[in-house]
């Protein structure tokens, strides 16, 4: 029983962690895209 907890406790923790690196690395990609264009228009504006 213990066991089963345990382990179904680590399959939660790594799905949860997996979904926190995916929605970072969505967020880093998105930042990314917002500064190119930031760049963008600055560089088109001067």
């Amino acid at each position: 029983m213990t066991l089963e907890s345990i382990e179904f406790r680590r399959s939660t923790v790594s799905n949860s962690s997996k979904k926190i690196k995916s929605l970072i690395v969505i967020g880093a990609i998105v930042l990314t895209i917002i500064l190119a264009f930031g760049v963008a228009t600055a560089i088109g504006t001067s």
